[in-house]
């Protein structure tokens, strides 16, 4: 049975994913649902910090995944600064998965939307 304190971080999935952050800071999973879940509820800037963060602990190929939903929801903004970003962020994911058909059509549209 849990007790009354535990039972509220249970509450929703934002205070269970905060609380997992606290736990394991580093992991790459717990980060990628809490910045999922943020920006599905359209708190786009908190999102964006979290997949930031993912990408920042965990180098190399480890951060295709942080990399690509970055680059996706900063293709989102109309700021062509987050778009050179997410073109960016997409010439590295092809660098690094060259084989991979997503960081190839997302860096497209990035290329598109900047002309």
């Amino acid at each position: 049975v849990l007790s009354y304190q535990e039972s509220r971080v249970y509450r929703s999935r934002y205070t269970l994913w905060y609380r997992d952050l606290t736990v394991a800071p580093d992991h790459p999973v717990v980060r990628y649902f809490l910045a999922s879940d943020l920006l599905n509820a359209g708190r786009v800037g908190e999102a964006v910090e979290h997949f930031r963060e993912m990408l920042r602990r965990q180098p190399g190929v480890e951060s295709l995944k942080a990399r690509l939903s970055l680059a996706a929801t900063l293709l989102r903004s109309t700021a062509e600064q987050d778009v050179r970003e997410a073109e960016s962020l997409l010439q590295e994911a092809v660098r690094l998965s060259p084989g991979s058909s997503l960081p190839h059509y997302n860096l497209a549209m990035s290329q598109e939307r900047l002309g």
